[in-house]
């Protein structure tokens, strides 16, 4: 579990107006609020909001020796994996991981013990992972090989839990469960890695609710870069190699709203051997479908409203024939003379 580190400036002339800082991981926000009233059972009206403060990282840093806020499966920074994870003993997933870094953004505005307005979001958000096999053996395997494996990460969930002017409970948790799917088959003698490395740049993205109003979604622009990655160590067989990571963002806010992302980046992929080329090539399609689902189930300073659900919805989605289409020299030594 990620450290939390917590400190307070309180700013402003009353005890129920002013800022606060909080560290999630090594990231800062600014916690600003104006609250009606001096205790729980007597807040009639409050404002709060959390936006990211990246000037006071440094000081969350050195608090917390954490640089990152990442949540996911098989990754400790979001940059790589933990990990080799075996499927059987013809190929391992010797790269293979997902990791969400994010700043967190929410505003909440209770008038007359009403919720008027509710948002909650991710910002510079970077969902990073890899799909990437080892295949190693002297003979076709037959049949494709197919299953998956959670990468269900406990250790890579968010639990953060504070008083917002030691008056309003804030209890937040970002998860990030996670599996892979993979469907494999190797037509031959080979010892080779294959697959690609994913930066999906979502960019910042929240979702609102507002009385009156219902549901309301807020984007950025989002955009995808991929690294093909291929090495031959020897061999000279095809195989053909389908991988998927299916992930699913889960923001919940306790008592107030829940907030998730699901996606299921897929890349099918063809390792063939040009014989007369002497070249070794990947040739794959990605695919990225990105839907979103929120509800709100307000049930602060004690009152109970399950007021709205929206979704699931369509938010993204990305195909590209061909995304990979990369060759290598097979080692001479295994070439056909």
């Amino acid at each position: 579990m990620k450290s939390f580190a917590l400190f307070a400036a309180v700013a402003g002339v009353r005890a129920d107006k002013g800022t606060e800082t909080q560290c999630f991981g090594g990231k800062a926000h600014t916690v600003t609020y104006d609250i009606d009233g001096a205790d729980l059972e007597n807040v009639e009206n409050a404002k709060i909001e959390i936006v990211p403060e990246p000037a006071m990282n440094g000081y969350c840093m050195s608090k917390s020796g954490d640089h990152d806020f990442c949540v996911g499966g098989n990754t400790d920074d979001c940059h790589g994996p933990r990990a080799t994870l075996p499927i059987n003993d013809v190929f391992e997933c010797d790269n293979c991981f997902a990791g969400l870094s994010t700043d967190l953004y929410y505003n909440l505005e209770i008038k007359f013990f009403k919720l008027k307005k509710v948002e909650v979001g991710l910002r510079d958000s970077h969902l990073r992972g890899a799909l990437q096999v080892h295949a190693h053996k002297d003979v076709a395997t037959g049949p494709l090989v197919q299953g998956s494996i959670p990468l269900i990460d406990g250790a890579q969930s968010a639990h953060i839990k504070f008083y917002i002017a030691h008056i309003i409970p804030f209890d937040l948790q970002i998860s990030m469960p996670t599996t892979l799917e993979y469907s494999l088959g190797l037509h031959g003698s080979l010892d080779a890695v294959a697959g690609a490395e994913l930066d999906i740049d979502l960019g910042d993205h929240f979702i609102s609710y507002e009385d009156g109003k219902g549901f309301q979604v807020h984007n950025t622009s989002m955009s995808v870069d991929l690294t093909p990655k291929i090495a031959l160590n020897s061999g000279n067989a095809a195989a053909d190699l389908e991988l998927k990571i299916r992930s699913g963002i889960q923001v919940d806010l306790d008592g107030v709203m829940w907030y998730h992302m699901d996606t299921t980046p897929s890349l099918p992929t063809t390792l063939t051997v040009d014989a007369v080329a002497e070249k070794v090539c990947l040739v794959g399609d990605l695919d990225i479908p990105l839907s979103h689902e929120s509800d709100v189930h307000f049930s602060l300073l004690g009152h109970d409203y399950d007021i709205f659900h929206y979704g699931p919805e369509d938010l993204f989605h990305f195909r590209k024939e061909q995304a990979i289409n990369k060759c290598i020299d097979i080692p001479i030594a295994d070439a056909v003379v």
